[in-house]
């Protein structure tokens, strides 16, 4: 069983090196998400890697989240009482499908200089790396203080062997959740097995933490912020993603920002950094 302790000590470790593991469920909510998987996509041919909250019908996407919801809150909220559930979907690695998922960061969606949002990676079956498991830069949380949208676009790094003395490769049993910050840099390794790799991802982020959607301001380095909930970055994220604002979209704040570029960021950068943040921390 799960404590408070275990959940003391997993922020820390989350606040230290960006990411952990947990033992959260039992095989009684595994099956729940197995089963409200194949009740949605089962029968669906998955190519490479497929994400179903932006590749589906808006209404399904959003019965989908909420029903992730209801069957993964109760637990999480147990462990993480300080937080609470924003959005889930399914992501899925296609069976015999080399298809690397490439270094990257996902969106912020609060003030991450003074707010915390986790992605929580709940896998269906055991992942490793032959299967499409994770792979993350341990400490890259804290390497750039960059926005991520679409409209600011995130980074995306390609595996190469300069990465190898410096990732971590995980492996998460069902009933074990890995949970990681949105900054941190990480990816997954292609699917070389029979069969498809099914995760669930679930953001939660702080209850008192605003969500926002930070879009590029086009005249100067700021972040344009507008508030958003869970459903209301579903129901847009189409146009989103392309980098567009939609205008029911009411703007709350800016904040500035660098000159930093994410689709300049590159393997020599996340490497330097590494290193540089290990020789300070030793």
């Amino acid at each position: 069983m799960t404590t408070q302790t275990d959940y003391q000590s997993s922020l820390q470790t989350l606040d230290k090196f960006g990411f952990c593991t947990l033992s959260v469920f039992d095989d009684e909510e595994i099956q729940q998400l197995q089963n409200l998987y194949q009740n949605n996509f089962g029968s669906r041919l998955v190519k490479n890697l497929y994400a179903t909250h932006n590749s589906n019908p808006i209404e399904q996407s959003l019965q989908v989240s909420n029903q992730i919801q209801s069957i993964v809150s109760q637990k999480l909220l147990e462990v993480f009482p300080d937080y609470r559930y924003f959005t889930g979907h399914f992501m899925i690695k296609a069976a015999n499908a080399n298809h690397e998922f490439a270094l990257h960061q996902d969106w912020n969606i609060v003030d991450e200089s003074q707010y915390k949002s986790y992605q929580i990676w709940i896998p269906l079956q055991p992942t490793y790396p032959a299967n499409g498991g994770m792979f993350v830069v341990p400490y890259s949380h804290r390497f750039f203080n960059n926005c991520r949208s679409g409209s600011f676009d995130i980074p995306r790094i390609p595996f190469n062997d300069k990465f190898k003395p410096i990732v971590t490769d995980l492996r998460v049993a069902p009933g074990e959740i890995l949970l990681y910050q949105n900054a941190l840099f990480h990816g997954s390794y292609g699917n070389t097995t029979n069969d498809n790799r099914v995760v669930v991802i679930a953001n939660f982020v702080e209850k008192r933490a605003p969500t926002y959607y930070f879009h590029k301001s086009p005249t100067a380095q700021q972040a344009e912020l507008y508030p958003i909930t869970g459903e209301t970055l579903i129901r847009n994220l189409p146009l989103l993603e392309k980098g567009g604002l939609p205008d029911s979209f009411s703007l709350a704040e800016t904040l500035p920002v660098g000159t930093l570029n994410n689709a300049t960021i590159t393997p020599d950068d996340v490497v330097t950094n590494y290193n540089k943040f290990i020789s300070e921390f030793k």
